[in-house]
């Protein structure tokens, strides 16, 4: 263990190299200034601002006002007075309808022992402890504002006119905005209402409460939404999360993450990887692989192509498929038709039809469909299947063209009625179809009531879990 005398050497010899280092140290120096710059509301404002506190003011003036509030720690005086100085001086380029403020200080900054060397912006050195510095502007409030920060926090009013804010490492609380431009990197976003925006995003969060339209490329980013119409999207590994998207989402995503707790209008979207979770909507245009979709009801799904996809959705109207492979499709309902081009391989339950069912077309190879008819359409189905097997109440057939049964292929043509509207008209390789007939709720519960009750299952104590 140190004994007194000893803590007592070492620290006079840590003040003495100190000393040496600065030997003029000045107490901590607060300082402040305010300007006045002349621009009228219909004019452009460039901000620039690094590693300070900042906050917005609007107001009807045709002016703008700066204040700034200094603290330096540590440093000679004389080194302190020429922080100062620069502090007091912002580069001002100004013209009659536009300007431009420029707070930046320094532009190198070298850490040494417990100091820090820095090179100001007019080429002269100091060494000091730290600085810290805090803006409040007052700005018209329908003027075109131009903001470029880096590591600051900053709060804005409410602001009318168009916005261009180039972010990095910024913590932003935004009232509200008219048309904007967000470039941001490593940020973070609070908006309260905007109009139309742009954001181009790298590792960010946006929470906006409400805004009209507004389109995203992003990264690595998520977005929490109240209310919006419309979203278009260039995404990968994001996460989108809105409680009330109404007209449209349109775009492409990879490894990306929607959820809309609302009805809307229409998506319009090719995913990779992503998932998509969202409450009723009338249009899906879509394509996707390795993906989920999940909704309940949709008017129209049309998809392009799908891969190794799961898609659920409750009451759907009419669904055209070009392509499906791999993939598992299940719904509630179909309304009116399933047109399907090639399916490879795919697990398929379309539920029970409506009464006003038209259209069941397709090419399968592999797989199984599901789709239970309602008792009251008539239907006339015409197909032609190798090793797969169809199953359909066939008690129902009045009218038989054709049953015929020659080089492993079975083409069967028949139907319940004469001139019936809906047909059934698909080929097939080895796929398992059942075309069963619906049961209304009451024969249902009676059959439930007839079965014999078996003693439940023990469950296994052996079972490994992955």
């Amino acid at each position: 263990m140190k004994t007194v005398k000893q803590i007592s050497k070492i620290f006079i010899t840590i003040l003495i190299v100190v000393t040496s280092i600065n030997p003029g140290i000045a107490n901590n120096q607060k300082e402040s200034f305010e300007k006045l710059y002349k621009l009228k509301s219909t004019g452009k404002f460039t901000f620039s601002c690094y590693d300070t506190d900042l906050k917005i003011n609007t107001w009807k003036n045709d002016e703008v006002k700066l204040l700034g509030e200094i603290i330096i720690e540590g440093g000679n005086k004389e080194d302190q007075e020429k922080l100062i100085q620069v502090f007091k001086n912002p580069e001002v380029s100004q013209s009659s309808n536009s300007l431009k403020i420029e707070t930046d200080m320094a532009t190198k900054t070298i850490s040494i022992g417990f100091l820090k060397k820095i090179t100001l912006v007019n080429g002269k050195s100091i060494k000091i402890a730290n600085y810290k510095v805090k803006y409040t502007l007052w700005i018209p409030e329908s003027v075109a504002f131009n903001l470029r920060s880096k590591y600051n926090t900053i709060e804005i009013a409410a602001l009318k006119g168009n916005i261009n804010f180039n972010l990095y490492d910024v913590n932003l609380t935004l009232v509200s905005f008219g048309t904007g431009v967000f470039d941001m990197k490593y940020s973070s976003v609070d908006i309260g209402k905007g109009k139309t925006a742009k954001f181009d995003v790298y590792n960010c969060k946006i929470n906006v409460n409400d805004i009209i339209t507004f389109s995203a490329n992003s990264k690595y980013s998520e977005f929490n939404i109240n209310n919006v119409e419309s979203i278009a999207t260039t995404s990968y590994n994001d996460k989108f999360r809105m409680k009330n998207l109404t007209k449209l989402l349109i775009g492409q995503a990879k490894y990306s993450y929607f959820e809309n707790e609302g009805n809307f209008e229409e998506l319009k979207i090719d995913v990779y990887d992503s998932d998509i979770k969202a409450k009723n909507i009338n249009k899906i245009t879509y394509s996707a692989k390795y993906s989920n979709l999940q909704a309940h009801n949709v008017n129209t799904l049309e998809v392009s192509d799908i891969y190794d996809t799961d898609i659920k959705l409750g009451a759907v109207e009419s669904f055209s498929c070009d392509e499906s492979k791999y993939d598992n499709i299940r719904f509630t309902s179909i309304g009116k038709s399933i047109n399907m081009g090639n399916v490879y391989t795919s697990k398929l339950n379309f539920g029970t039809t409506g009464p006003k069912f038209e259209n069941f077309s397709g090419e399968f190879k592999y797989g199984s469909v599901n789709l239970k008819l309602d008792k009251n359409i008539d239907f006339k189905i015409s197909y032609k299947t190798t090793y797969g097997s169809v199953k359909f109440p066939i008690e129902r057939i009045k009218i038989k063209e054709s049953n015929i049964i020659e080089n492993n292929n079975h083409l069967y043509e028949g139907s319940t009625s004469e001139n019936t509207k809906c047909k059934f008209e698909f080929n097939a390789y080895s796929t398992a179809f059942n075309f069963t007939n619906s049961i209304n709720n009451k024969v249902k519960q009676k059959e439930e009531n007839n079965k014999v009750e078996r003693p439940a299952k023990t469950e296994r104590t052996d079972r490994v879990t992955k």
